[in-house]
């Protein structure tokens, strides 16, 4: 598979990706259906080190579930921030949270809410696939950290397909609707080396790049297309006529259906989980 670089990553087209479709019904779905993402962003905290009274930042926070399961760890939701650029989704956050942790709506590119080095770590939980502008994400977050600070990343691989992805593609072609939907429909998605040199750009010093393989079981097919709407703050499919989607829904849940095991339906990912300290 042919590797992008870091620049051409940052140019690809912000429209396949919109900020507008996203609903009370899909925050509240994406809160109960978000433990894949919650489980990775548990093992990336631990892996970074985060303890009792150190300042946190939440870079994309959703709903705000792993902001508040660190605020346990450093016991004080005053020492955990957020930012998440969907309105709906920092509401539920901030009932997690309470009026003490600061919660922002805004982007991963602008952190101006923060001042410099503000903070003792910094994550990217399952948000970096989503970012346009990653360079300016990794610089703002670098000038937020303290010196000796860490930032983390559980992201999306570039190097191994979306399962879903491929199953649509799959399905778009049998039905004849090839090249509606856009090649990556997770269009921001990086592999190790890509990251290693956003690193280094922004200026940290890469510490663990590593790439983990799961096999995730959904107890239905709808639960899986429910997970993407939700995940993708209703991008998933988002770009075809109403007739096409719902032609294309049911095609790939007689799919998923196929792949039915006494687990559930297995779908397989692969996982980036990075981390970087700023010297």
């Amino acid at each position: 598979m042919t590797t992008s670089t870091s620049s051409e990553v940052s140019a690809r087209d912000v429209t396949t990706v919109s900020l507008s479709l996203d609903s009370s019904e899909l925050a509240e779905k994406y809160d109960t259906l978000s433990n894949l993402q919650l489980a990775n962003g548990k093992y990336l905290v631990t892996e970074l080190g985060i303890r009792r009274g150190q300042r946190v930042l939440d870079i994309g926070a959703g709903t705000g579930r792993l902001a508040a399961y660190v605020a346990k760890l450093v016991d004080d939701p005053a020492l955990v921030s957020a930012i998440d650029p969907l309105p709906l989704r920092i509401a539920l956050a901030r009932r997690k949270l309470g009026p003490q942790a600061k919660l922002v709506v805004g982007r991963a590119e602008d952190l101006s809410a923060f001042g410099d080095s503000s903070f003792d770590y910094a994550y990217f939980n399952a948000v970096y696939h989503w970012i346009p502008d990653q360079p300016t994400a990794l610089r703002e977050a670098t000038r937020v950290l303290k010196r000796g600070g860490r930032l983390g990343i559980t992201t999306g691989d570039k190097e191994h397909e979306n399962a879903i992805q491929s199953i649509t593609e799959r399905i778009l072609q049998r039905l004849q609707y090839s090249g509606v939907l856009p090649r990556e429909w997770l269009p921001y998605r990086v592999s190790e080396s890509i990251l290693r040199q956003q690193f280094e750009a922004a200026g940290l010093v890469p510490q663990l790049i590593k790439v983990r393989h799961f096999v995730d079981y959904f107890a239905s097919a709808e639960e899986v297309l429910e997970f993407n709407a939700s995940s993708s703050f209703g991008n998933f499919l988002s770009e075809l006529p109403r007739d096409i989607a719902a032609r294309v829904r049911t095609a790939i849940v007689n799919e998923l259906e196929t792949l039915w095991t006494t687990p559930g339906i297995p779908i397989e990912r692969h996982t980036i989980f990075a981390m970087a300290e700023k010297p």
